[in-house]
């Protein structure tokens, strides 16, 4: 992956005796890695400096750990988002520690612009404040077949199953 800076990381080498199984993973804003372990259902930081875990969270009470698709990871603004296709997206502060869920069901991606987190769900785009939870919904034609969404300075782009749209887009205040 690459850091902050585009500068490509060195490869990592996990050690088996601290992490199982990994399913999804992302890098962390002080150069480690979060994931989460299958095999004992923790969420854990991982120091890549001492090839130790820094964090280790159990997620079976926040999560049914027989019924889960965690399948989007993302550390941002010193908060980290798990999207659980099954329950909604947990938010986690900087030290592992279990904040909130938005219980937004079936998704496959998120984004963020701001202090927003931006998802695509039954034709509309929604988006929610990371710290008032104050939600914004824009609805149009255009947005029925999209699956993802991701919005920059002045643009948004929604990705269909074939197609990548591009529009301008000004939020209002």
């Amino acid at each position: 992956y690459y850091d902050r800076f585009l500068n490509q990381s060195q490869a990592l080498n996990f050690n088996n005796q601290n992490i199982g199984f990994a399913r999804i993973a992302t890098p962390s804003l002080d150069q480690n890695v979060w994931l989460v372990d299958d095999q004992d259902f923790n969420l854990k930081k991982y120091n890549n400096t001492y090839f130790t875990i820094d964090i280790n969270t159990p997620l079976d009470l926040i999560v049914d750990p027989e019924q889960y698709d965690m399948n989007f990871m993302r550390e941002y603004q010193n908060l980290l988002f798990i999207n659980d296709a099954n329950s909604g997206v947990l938010i986690f502060d900087n030290m592992g520690n279990y904040k909130t869920r938005l219980p937004v069901k079936g998704l496959t991606y998120i984004s963020f612009f701001g202090d927003n987190l931006v998802y695509i769900k039954d034709g509309s785009l929604y988006m929610i404040n990371i710290y008032t939870y104050k939600e914004k919904v824009y609805t149009r034609d255009e947005f029925k077949n999209v699956t993802n969404a991701v919005i920059t300075d002045k643009r948004l782009y929604f990705i269909s199953k074939d197609t990548l749209f591009i529009y301008y887009f000004e939020e209002n205040k």
